[in-house]
């Protein structure tokens, strides 16, 4: 594979290796970018406002609320 320029052959790079690892103790996640591991690091928050009202199952964001209960429970939200 070639890239135009060393930018682009270090974006690939990073896909492959996500150098940047959760600082948060026993979390084994790694990401490619900083901004990836801080949405990760929500997870680790009690920020948790949306819930599903099925089950009570807390997430940080809707897109993850959503995604959950249409696998989970078979249900769309408008």
């Amino acid at each position: 594979m070639r890239f135009s320029n060393a930018g682009h052959l270090r974006e690939h790079y990073r896909k492959h290796v996500k150098p940047v690892l959760c600082p948060q103790l026993g979390c084994r996640v790694r990401t490619a970018k900083q901004r990836d591991m801080r949405k990760h690091m929500e997870t680790h928050g009690n920020h948790r406002t949306f819930i599903c009202e099925t089950c009570l199952e807390t997430f940080t964001r809707s897109y993850n609320l959503d995604r959950h209960l249409l696998n989970q429970h078979g249900i769309t939200r408008a």
